[in-house]
């Protein structure tokens, strides 16, 4: 007598059921590959036991945490100084990003303009990212134009989008800024030195007292 139990093959696709196809199907049906990527997300998804594991593959890297790690503050080892330091830019940075963003729309949308000049007097820039959550969170507003009767939609999270846009690439422009400190620090020095060092010749009236020279008379 022949065997009953199916195999695995068998118990697989009689555990498949007909209406819900295999992503694997969808993508050859509506794509016309084999082995494309979006025909294969089973090797990056895995489900048991009511919960959904995502594994590293061609079509994600969050589930591969060594990148994000690496970026992690607690792996930076920065010191105090560092944190103050990078704490007070941010917000520098924030507060530069949006005076920027101001000139530009004062330039394109006088609208959008005047509506972030506004938020900006109640929700100060130079909060950092609490501001831009807070524009995050803002809702959308729609402001009509008297003389035309258009509509002007307002999306906060678009200012707040185009916000950190320009202080990424504002931070980017700070690689110089070691070379601009050292500058600055031979100016110092430089001017310091040009007042107070005595030239044989000069007419500067002041050169006897910076060089000790002249004793008044009593």
């Amino acid at each position: 007598m022949p065997s009953t139990a199916p195999s695995s093959s068998g118990t697989l696709a009689a555990s498949r059921s007909p209406q819900h196809p295999t992503v694997r199907h969808a993508g050859q049906q509506f794509f016309g590959l084999r082995g494309c990527l979006a025909a294969q997300p089973r090797r990056g998804v895995i489900r048991s036991a009511g919960r959904l594991v995502v594994q590293a593959n061609e079509l994600n890297k969050w589930a591969d945490r060594s990148n994000y790690d690496s970026h992690d503050d607690d792996s930076w080892n920065w010191s105090q100084f560092d944190r103050d330091t990078a704490h007070v830019l941010l917000k520098v940075l924030t507060a530069k990003a949006t005076q920027r963003l101001l000139v530009q729309l004062q330039e394109l949308d006088l609208f959008k303009a005047q509506w972030f000049n506004n938020y900006c007097s109640e929700h100060p820039p130079s909060d950092g990212n609490k501001f831009l959550l807070g524009l995050f969170k803002a809702p959308s507003v729609v402001v009509r134009e008297p003389s035309t009767g258009v509509d002007h939609t307002i999306d906060p999270a678009n200012l707040a989008h185009r916000v950190i846009q320009i202080r990424s690439d504002m931070a980017h422009t700070l690689v110089e800024m070691p070379k601009y400190i050292e500058q600055e620090n031979t100016e110092v020095l430089r001017t310091h030195l040009t007042s107070s060092t005595y030239l044989s010749g000069t007419s500067d009236k002041g050169y006897k007292e910076r060089r000790g020279y002249y004793r008044p008379r009593q």
